[in-house]
């Protein structure tokens, strides 16, 4: 009969944007930092997010940027992987939050909520990427799809620019890279608070530091080596062996010409998928391969009349290179008839570095966006006595990180965390490798990594938990369908078997670490000899962006925790057999308090 009254706020917001305090651009090994002042007010920092314009490559030298490889930020992360160390600094000085690698852990946290939904957002949002294939990158334009022809580098330019190509011979028809503008949401346990934070009474800074550019960009396309059909004799032409790989009107079957470019078919022109392009510097490694590097200046598609006799080249992708600041270069000197002759974008010496210029990314005017909560002026002065009176703390749940290092050859590791904290929540250990970190081809510096562990078991105050050890001997075995040496790893396969114990535990782990897994067949997907790209069979095996793990949940559910004070925390992680130098990373997450009173603002954890 009578409409109750509603008890519920209005509570109004608006957006607010800070601008960098320090500058308006910014690479590698540089930081970027905002300034929250007290005027916001009440903020809601769990949909704050940095808005910045990334650019990959080298600053106002887009000359040198056309002869590198195309490049992208690991798939998983994004450009979360361009930061290295977040701090939040109170404005006396506290220290609030510092989150070290901020990386490591963001691609655990992004492989742990990953689902197609999700990544679909990420990749709109944060320049994530479903793979590394070229049309699946958003951080370039692929090469212009053109008519195959018996002989691609004597095709004529067509009458008129808009009609359909018979090759590849300007930069203008060739892949690009792209300049994005991302939203990038912050991983701090302030950032995923779900209360409004009182700038009012806690001014802060962010502070952001951002990561080598060899650590967080990859290689797109997986191009670093392309196999290539023998050849007679010193040669300036070359076709690609990998037929299938870079698609085609007709896949791996009998070759049908391109007669024509029809809206909607480009994602299945070979050169649309090729990851290489005109202007670009390569090298050539096998039986008489030039030893200096040669620009490509012609990319094709032979039709099925084929050159060399018969169609013998009959839908291959045709490439031809020249010297470097023109004239004839070729890429042998003789003959290559034992199937060893391969392209490589970067060093023929397999040490990854690009052949001219080194690899980088800007980012151009970063702003932090934070939404602003407007309560009612009662609700405001009632705060604000709260604050007056000290008795104004709110909880988050943030991570503090403690390293351990395990040498190679030790395959029983006993590894101390000085965890000092009273609310811990779960300790995540994740195991990276020390060797091909500043490398385009993987991601190692990011993921962390089985490395033929055998098992572990926590100790905590002189108590083993679990209370057997975790076996992980399983993992030891390949994939079940291997991926063949012309495929890249697709989005649906999984990845090297696991234990069921081993899996129990990792899921408790991040559900009490605040990390919602929405899948967990990441922590499988991180090495495999059959997984690394084409052609590259020394590289390392870190070809896809998975994070092995191991972990031990500390509380029994929510709103519990285990005080650490005092209590002598150790980590047995068994290796089988042990190669690799390791740094462990520790993540211990913890219920942190931040109380604000008429003394400052004050930590307790």
């Amino acid at each position: 009969m009578f409409k109750p009254k509603s008890d519920a706020m209005n509570v109004g917001q608006q957006i607010i944007k800070i601008p960098c305090r320090n500058g308006l651009l910014f690479q590698q090994d540089q930081e970027v930092v905002f300034d929250v002042p007290r005027n916001v007010g009440f903020a809601d920092l769990a949909n704050a997010y940095v808005e910045v314009d990334v650019s990959i490559g080298q600053p106002n030298q887009e000359t040198l940027n056309q002869t590198m490889p195309l490049l992208q930020p690991d798939r998983v992360t994004g450009c979360q992987s361009m930061i290295n160390t977040m701090r939040v600094i109170s404005e006396s000085g506290r220290k609030i939050e510092e989150l070290y690698p901020y990386n490591v852990a963001a691609q655990l946290h992004y492989n742990a909520t990953e689902d197609e939904g999700v990544l679909a957002k990420r990749t709109r949002m944060e320049g994530c990427a479903t793979s590394y294939q070229v049309l699946d990158s958003p951080w370039c334009v692929p090469n212009r799809p053109v008519l195959s022809n018996a002989d691609p580098q004597a095709a004529a330019a067509p009458a008129d620019p808009a009609d359909p190509i018979g090759v590849i011979a300007t930069a203008n028809d060739s892949a690009q890279q792209v300049t994005r503008k991302v939203c990038l949401p912050l991983l701090g346990g302030m950032f995923q608070a779900t209360r409004s934070f009182p700038c009012l009474a806690v001014p802060f800074s962010v502070s952001i530091l951002l990561e080598k550019a060899t650590r967080c960009l990859r290689l797109t396309g997986e191009s670093e080596v392309v196999p290539l059909d023998n050849v007679a004799g010193a040669v300036d032409v070359f076709y690609v062996a990998a037929r299938a790989k870079y698609s085609g009107i007709s896949g791996g079957l009998a070759i049908q010409d391109i007669t024509d470019i029809v809206e909607g078919e480009e994602s299945i022109n070979k050169a649309c998928n090729f990851p290489f392009r005109v202007g670009q510097h390569v090298q050539f490694v096998g039986t008489n391969s030039a030893t200096v590097s040669r620009v490509i200046t012609h990319i094709g598609v032979v039709n099925a009349t084929g050159t060399d006799g018969a169609g013998a080249n009959a839908g291959s992708i045709q490439v031809k290179v020249g010297a470097i600041g023109g004239g004839v270069g070729n890429g042998t000197t003789g003959a290559s008839g034992d199937g060893t002759l391969q392209m490589y974008a970067t060093n023929r010496n397999g040490n990854g570095a690009l052949l001219s210029g080194t690899a980088g990314y800007t980012w151009n005017n970063p702003r932090l966006v934070i939404p602003k909560v407007v309560p009612p002026a009662a609700t405001v002065q009632a705060i604000s006595r709260a604050i007056a009176q000290g008795k104004f703390s709110m909880d988050i749940i943030s991570h503090t990180c403690y390293q351990n290092a395990i040498a190679s050859g030790i395959t029983a590791s006993a590894n101390i965390i000085p965890a000092e904290l009273t609310r811990a929540k779960s300790i995540v250990s994740a195991p990276v490798v020390q060797s091909e970190l500043d490398l385009l081809r993987n991601s190692n510096a990011l993921c962390s990594q089985y490395l033929d562990a055998n098992q572990y078991q926590y100790s905590i105050n002189n108590q083993l938990r679990p209370d057997r050890r975790v076996d992980l001997s399983r993992e030891q075995y390949p994939t079940l369908v291997p991926v063949p040496t012309d495929e890249i790893q697709r989005p649906y396969q999984y990845g090297k078997y696991i234990g069921a114990f081993h899996l129990h535990e990792c899921e408790k782990t991040l559900v009490s670490s605040n990390i919602r897994p929405r899948n967990l067949k990441f922590i499988t997907l991180t090495e495999s000899t059959a997984d690394r790209p084409l052609g590259t069979a020394t590289a390392s095996p870190s070809a896809r962006s998975g994070s092995w793990f191991v972990g031990r949940a500390l509380g029994a559910g929510p709103g519990t925790s285990e005080n650490l004070v005092t209590k002598a925390v150790i980590l047995y992680l068994d290796y089988r057999t042990n190669t690799d130098n390791k740094l462990l990373y520790n993540f211990v997450y913890h219920v942190r308090t931040i109380a604000v009173g008429m003394n400052g603002t004050q930590i307790f954890y």
